[in-house]
């Protein structure tokens, strides 16, 4: 019992009075108390223990989520996040006390006059006290206050937090380390690598793209799937479109009075209006560069703004779906257009699956047109031709750089767990294969894609880490291993026990817990959470 303490009651800094008005006023008022005081009391449970509206609201406080000002779906994340903090909690406190633990309630008062208590986890300090005052009133009335707890409510948290705390603790004695661990751990994150690399952008690939109409069917018979996924993220961009028209043109170019391009386009213009395929006379005879290997195609263009000389504007709207424009004259061309479908309005999906598959296909072969670009320079190497030397050319005047793919360098960097390359990206594949090499201008065995663009990649230098520093802080070092193999070994634990509870249905969360309210006619914003996930072991260096 704490009416012992009643003696020490005197007074309390003016600041706690304070804190106590502004938590009434968030846990009232606040944007994240929503959705908390729904029918029920329970919001779950984790093998027959049941999730208390207070138990959780107080996680929230006291990990901090309340008062953060983040976009709903981080928020959504953080309340997750606290959620199987507190699911963690019930189940290192059950674990405990079947291996025989038990709190003291001396213990338990000692550490509450002391102004300690542990969130979560994690031990903090209840008012800044430990000075020899301890005011019991104020004390319950702002754990009533600050978290809506009663004494014995707030003492029944702590016990449960310290039986966690005393497994967790139990689990780090047993927790040990070689010196050859030890030793291979600090050699492991301290040598570096600095890289050569250069990068292929399939964004300069995609004029050299072959497709037609029958490519991009195929393509659509093939991802259907796909295809429908991508127009779900994106349907918002096609409510109220204006008028727009799918295009295909052949382009002939001139200069000043051409009667050749004239003739030359009058002719193409029989053949198609004869019944010639349009995309295949595109193909062959356009000198639009932009349209020409796909077959003259255009995509969408705004009927009112398509990009076309100011006649060929004009003539959209009189040409219906399939037919042909007359020869029409530009500054320095002449035009032939073919309207391939129309629309407006609120787009279904038969509406944009072809421009969706069109795109979609277009990223995939610029893809593979840049990997296979970047394979040809990788035999060369393999050939014999230095790193370096891959990307100059031969001219009368010696050696000059290939502008389109100057090589670069990186900083020398250590392994990162989020397997962060400068200067390229997060590729988990890559940051392996670059430790693997040993030797100056050694390159990575294959072509790397790493988000929109591929890479070739050599080692520039590998720097190997300063033993003496081994030598000196083979302690702290030995220490600061153990700790994270310790924390590293709990996480693995504590996912892998939630994970199989949960899998029995042994734990339960209530979606109202987790998400917040949305606005009236916000599209529906999917929950990712799912009891256990934020749990999952971080990733290793």
């Amino acid at each position: 019992m704490l009416d012992v303490m009643r003696k020490y009651s005197r007074s309390f800094l003016i600041y706690i009075f304070l804190g106590m008005i502004i938590a009434v006023f968030v846990v009232n008022f606040g944007p994240q108390s929503a959705g908390l005081t729904a029918a029920g009391t329970d919001l779950g449970n984790v093998e027959g223990a049941p999730i208390r509206i207070g138990d959780f609201s107080y996680a929230l406080n006291v990990s901090g989520v309340r008062g953060r000002a983040d976009s709903p779906a981080i928020l959504e994340y953080y309340r997750g996040q606290a959620m199987d903090a507190l699911i963690a909690r019930y189940l290192l406190a059950d674990d405990a006390k079947k291996i025989g633990v038990v709190i003291p309630e001396k213990m338990l008062q000692d550490m509450i006059y002391k102004g300690r208590f542990v969130a979560l986890g994690r031990p903090q300090s209840l008012f800044g006290g430990g000075d020899g005052k301890f005011d019991y009133d104020l004390f319950r009335r702002f754990i009533r206050t600050q978290w809506g707890l009663s004494v014995k409510k707030f003492k029944d948290q702590q016990r449960e937090e310290l039986l966690a705390e005393k497994l967790r603790q139990v689990n780090r004695t047993a927790t040990k380390a070689s010196p050859d661990e030890i030793k291979a751990d600090f050699i492991h994150k301290n040598t570096k690598v600095a890289l050569n690399y250069v990068r292929f952008s399939p964004a300069e690939f995609r004029k050299n793209v072959a497709l037609n109409l029958k490519a991009i069917d195929a393509f659509k018979a093939k991802n259907k799937d796909k295809i429908k996924k991508k127009y779900e993220t994106r349907r918002t961009a096609y409510v109220k479109r204006p008028k727009e028209v799918r295009l295909q043109v052949i382009r002939v170019n001139f200069q000043a009075e051409d009667n050749v391009a004239e003739a030359k386009a009058a002719a193409l213009h029989k053949r198609v209006k004869g019944g010639e395929d349009f995309g295949t006379v595109a193909t062959a005879e356009s000198d639009d560069i932009n349209s020409k290997n796909h077959s003259g195609l255009l995509g969408w263009r705004n009927e009112a703004a398509p990009g076309l000389p100011a006649k060929a504007k004009a003539a959209l709207p009189g040409l219906k779906v399939g037919a042909i424009s007359d020869v029409i004259k530009g500054n320095d061309h002449l035009l032939i257009v073919k309207v391939l479908a129309k629309r407006e309005g609120d787009l279904k999906f038969n509406q944009v699956e072809d421009e969706l598959a069109r795109t979609m296909l277009i990223d995939e072969q610029s893809k593979m047109l840049a990997t296979a670009t970047a394979s040809t320079y990788f035999a060369k190497f393999k050939a014999g031709k230095k790193f370096s030397e891959l990307f100059t050319e031969a001219t009368k005047d010696g050696k000059q750089i290939d502008s389109r793919r100057t090589m670069q360098s990186t900083q020398a960097f250590p392994r990162s767990a989020q397997d962060l390359v400068p200067g390229i990206g997060i590729s988990k594949e890559l940051m392996s294969a670059a430790f693997k090499l040993q030797k100056e201008g050694e390159v990575v065995p294959k072509a790397q894609t790493v988000g929109s663009a591929v890479y070739l990649v050599a080692l520039k230098e590998r720097t190997s880490p300063d033993m003496s520093e081994w030598t000196k802080e083979k302690e702290k070092l030995a220490e600061a291993f153990t700790n994270e193999k310790w924390f590293a070994d709990m996480r693995s634990y504590l996912h892998e026990r939630c994970s199989t509870a949960a899998k029995k249905k042994a734990i339960f969360v209530q979606t109202r817990a987790i998400r917040l309210p949305q606005a009236e006619g916000e599209k529906p914003r999917p929950l990712k959470y799912s009891p256990c996930s934020t749990l999952a072991p971080a990733p290793q260096l």
